[in-house]
């Protein structure tokens, strides 16, 4: 029995549950339990109906982040030469250009936690269509690399994006979960995330076992995972090509060397691919989903002198008490605390120990909110966690209280899309269900079952003193926030693919086709993915490579990085 109908006590027949399921816009899909896994349910529900992050996962493909790494000038000169204003000669495979994603975001290594970002996402880059087909207009020359260095960093480029593609993750598993889900012809049904459990187990041996799990750490993990895994494929990627660029540079000086019958000057020895030092780390789109920054302060109460220390988060932890509010918590959260007596702190400013104020406050808030509540509490004399099933109150929309002087947008309107809800008295039993925003109503997703729900339902998990089913975690997403935004390879206001072209795909596909058709149009474009985990390039990607080199050379033309590209960049340089 679903525990919507165990709570409400309904004795209403599967008949009429059908046909109000069926009366609704809404599709009802649920997850299979595998003995303890609502903890992994619940979750993977309530980031299914977060569109944002449904939408990452389910169109997001490896050749994609090339576009994104290469407006770097550093790495966007290793696939074609600069803007040359004397050529007039006509680009043979020139092709229509497109918008590309959004710039990716560098990060400050110094930060403590491996995954965070301080940076800010900046908008979104517009690139603008190539007029080759004006015969008389000055164009970029086709871009090309010499024969063995340009074969070896493009092949070896597409090696690792099908590495990736290939590998053992959180990510590809996660993305097969919401394709099942998303392709299923049911309006109402379930699917088996087994291969997905079978993957979090190997990768973390906390969730092996048949124990009670906790889903806040499962949550915590999980993006912490993905984003990972992202950064790991990105850096991989700038590593072969930090390795190109030092090949590069020492051609040079072995040419200058020879120019000066320098003939004892030898450039220096390469270095291994995975030596090369990391110079550059580089969001990903879990970073301008969940992140936010926190601004640790503490002002010294002798001098007034206020040091900060800024760290990242995925999900905000808060302390609760009895008959409170989310917002409440919030501002508890940033109370400002007294360190005196043994706790005294020691002012660079002064040179010594003082009596200071410290408080944290959130400098930048997310763009989706993921809030949990410390509901498990150590109790000493107890020697064990408890629960504590307070009440406290969670509104729809939410505006954050405790910003920071320095934060954007201090007034961020936040509208609530999922909670996930615990049930039993002690953190080591329970079950864990989740409620989420769906299309026309709110539904009640509880393992295989997923019901539609009222509004007012949600007050029943405000919790109680007599009450173990209490709000845990819950997720807000900013209302100024729109999945389009971010994902510019996805339109999703009539679900078509706008018009852009795959870096990758382009060259290895594209390009040979035009060389072996002349009559080719300059309007191929990327078509939606079926199945991107699966994707390939090619059955021999090196061989249609090779197939399209001309004059012992390969045109990178069908990267589609047109002279409109330097333009673009260097505007947004300058502003």
């Amino acid at each position: 029995m679903s525990f919507l109908k165990w709570f409400t006590g309904s004795n209403t027949s599967s008949k009429s549950s059908n046909t109000s399921i069926k009366s609704l816009d809404e599709r009802y899909i649920g997850f299979h339990n595998f003995g303890n896994t609502c903890y992994c349910n619940s979750i993977l529900q309530a980031l299914y109906h977060c569109e944002p992050f449904r939408e990452c996962i389910q169109f997001y493909k490896p050749k994609d982040t090339i576009p994104y790494l290469i407006q770097d000038e550093k790495y966007r000169n290793i696939f074609f030469k600069p803007k040359s204003t004397s050529s007039s000669k006509k680009n043979k495979f020139s092709k229509k250009g497109s918008n590309l994603p959004t710039t990716p975001v560098q990060q400050n290594p110094e930060n403590l936690s491996p995954t965070s970002n301080i940076s800010t996402i900046p908008s979104n880059l517009s690139i603008k269509s190539s007029a080759s087909s004006n015969a008389g207009t000055n164009e970029q020359k086709a871009p090309k690399l010499s024969n063995r260095s340009g074969k070896a960093v493009v092949s070896e480029t597409l090696k690792i994006v099908k590495e990736f593609e290939s590998e053992e993750s959180l990510l590809w598993e996660l993305k097969n979960v919401f394709l099942q889900i998303s392709s299923n012809k049911k309006k109402q049904g379930s699917v088996a995330p087994k291969h997905f459990i079978d993957v979090l187990q190997k990768k973390n041996e906390i969730f092996r076992g048949t124990q009670h799990q906790d889903a806040q750490e499962f949550l915590n993990f999980l993006l912490n995972s993905i984003s990972e895994s992202l950064s790991n494929y990105q850096n991989k990627l700038l590593k072969r090509w930090d390795q190109h660029i030092e090949e590069e540079n020492n051609k040079k000086k072995a040419k200058e060397a020879k120019k000066k019958d320098l003939a004892h000057a030898q450039p220096k020895s390469l270095l291994n691919v995975e030596e090369i030092p990391k110079q550059n780390i580089y969001s990903t789109w879990i970073h301008e989903l969940f992140e936010g920054i926190l601004t640790n302060e503490i002002k010294c109460l002798n001098c007034e002198n206020v040091s900060s220390r800024d760290e990242s988060f995925f999900d905000l932890s808060v302390d609760i008490e009895h008959n409170t509010s989310i917002s409440s918590c919030l501002k508890n959260f940033s109370s400002s605390e007294r360190l005196c007596q043994k706790n005294k702190f020691y002012c660079d400013t002064c040179c010594g120990l003082q009596e200071a104020e410290k408080r944290m406050k959130i400098k930048r808030a997310p763009n989706i909110l993921a809030l949990h509540l410390k509901r498990f509490k150590y109790e000493e004399r107890l020697n064990r966690y408890v629960k504590l099933p307070y009440r406290v109150l969670f509104p729809t929309e939410l505006r954050l209280s405790n910003m920071s002087d320095k934060a954007e947008n201090p007034d961020r309107l936040y509208n609530l899309i999922a909670v996930t809800i615990h049930i039993g008295n002690g953190p080591y039993h329970g079950h864990y269900v989740t409620v989420v925003r769906g299309k026309s109503t709110w539904l009640m997703c509880d393992d295989e079952n997923v019901e539609p729900i009222d509004e007012l339902v949600l007050q029943s998990f405000f919790g109680d003193l007599n009450n173990y089913r209490c709000g845990y975690i819950f997720f807000y997403q900013a209302d100024d926030f729109k999945v389009d935004s971010m994902i510019t390879l996805r339109d999703t206001s009539n679900n078509k693919l706008n018009n852009k072209e795959n870096i990758i795909e382009e060259l290895i596909t594209s390009n040979v086709n035009e060389a072996t058709n002349p009559n080719t149009q300059n309007n191929t474009y990327l078509t939606a993915p079926v199945n991107p985990i699966n994707d390939s390039f090619s059955s021999n990607p090196e061989s249609e490579i090779l197939e399209s080199e001309q004059d012992n050379s390969i045109d990178l033309t069908s990267l589609n990085l047109s002279e409109e590209v330097n333009e673009t960049l260097e505007e947004n340089k300058t502003k």
